[in-house]
């Protein structure tokens, strides 16, 4: 049996891999896009030949899809998740999928009476890069965890930046938009949870915008083991990133926009880890729907709402 599957909001680009991941299956179907905030989703549906709606509510009342593509603007997407939960519609999410805690808390309560099967796109799962430091630090390959260390530092490139990203009711922030991404990874590949947050986002006044934090950070301590994330939209150029993980026994580093990742043991030799083949996000998503195998799903509800509340947490407190 085909399964229905409609995208609601283009505000972000990972709606595109919903899209690309589903023509490659002969089970899925896009059959409608819908998006109340940019006049260019009735084209793009046009050049796929599906259905246009301006109306989320229109679609999925008229569409009543198996599947959703959730990829409108931060702020908006958390009572869409929460209304696509209670029709029993399968649900693959932009991250996060909400920007403050009322919605949340609506979507776990939703979520508790749904069989649907919930994910959010925290992509950087099915990165090869990160399975295969996640392999290394579950074999013991450094030893006992003692640290995590992230930054990114993005190309803002102002003018190509939808203006969504620049209210603070629409965009939810950098903690949540960016440093979400290496929390979920440090909890992910180490299996520490590092639930007590100390998370700052700051305006630092080198851009025009008053209502943009262009720079977070994200500590934390569990037992003795430390967190230590930080982002900035101040690169001049490309995304320069890194991400190291520092055990009792070596240091797995890994410079994302330069190089492979890197394991130095206790002797100072240096070795280049070996990458894995990995699906996309998206395809994966498909194929445990599709298999019926929640196992298999990149990411489960409960870390879902795990990583989503904390960093929402942290953001009030």
């Amino acid at each position: 049996m085909i399964k229905k599957l409609v995208v609601l909001g283009i505000d972000h680009g990972h709606y595109r891999k919903i899209i690309d991941a589903a023509e490659k299956r002969d089970d899925v179907e896009l059959v409608a896009i819908a998006h109340e905030t940019d006049d260019s989703a009735a084209k793009i549906a046009d050049d796929l030949g599906v259905a246009s709606y301006d109306s989320y509510l229109e679609c999925l009342d008229a569409e009543k899809p198996d599947i959703a593509g959730i990829a409108m603007f931060n702020g908006a997407r958390g009572p869409w998740v929460a209304e696509c939960l209670k029709r029993e519609i399968a649900i693959i999410a932009d991250k996060p999928i909400c920007a403050n805690l009322a919605d949340l808390a609506k979507i776990e309560e939703c979520a508790k009476k749904s069989n649907s099967i919930l994910s959010m796109m925290l992509t950087c799962r099915c990165d090869p890069r990160f399975v295969a430091i996640r392999e290394m630090v579950k074999n013991g390959k450094i030893g006992d965890v003692l640290s995590v260390d992230a930054v990114r530092y993005y190309a803002l490139n102002r003018p190509t930046r939808p203006d969504w990203m620049f209210s603070e009711d629409s965009y939810g922030g950098p903690g949540l938009d960016i440093l979400i991404h290496d929390y979920d990874l440090a909890r992910w590949i180490t299996g520490i949870e590092w639930n007590d947050l100390d998370m700052r986002e700051i305006r630092t006044g080198i851009l025009d915008d008053e209502d943009f934090n262009d720079i977070a950070f994200l500590n934390s301590v569990d037992g003795n083991r430390v967190l230590n994330l930080k982002m900035l939209w101040h690169s001049p150029k490309m995304h320069w990133d890194r991400f190291t993980v520092y055990g009792t026994k070596g240091v797995i580093e890994l410079p994302l926009s330069t190089k492979p990742p890197l394991f130095i043991n206790d002797k100072g030799e240096v070795e280049e880890i070996a990458l894995p083949e990995v699906k996309p996000f998206a395809e994966i998503f498909f194929d445990a729907l599709l298999n019926d195998d929640d196992t298999d799903q990149p990411i489960s509800k409960k870390d879902i709402f795990a990583v989503t509340r904390n960093i929402l947490n942290a953001r009030s407190s």
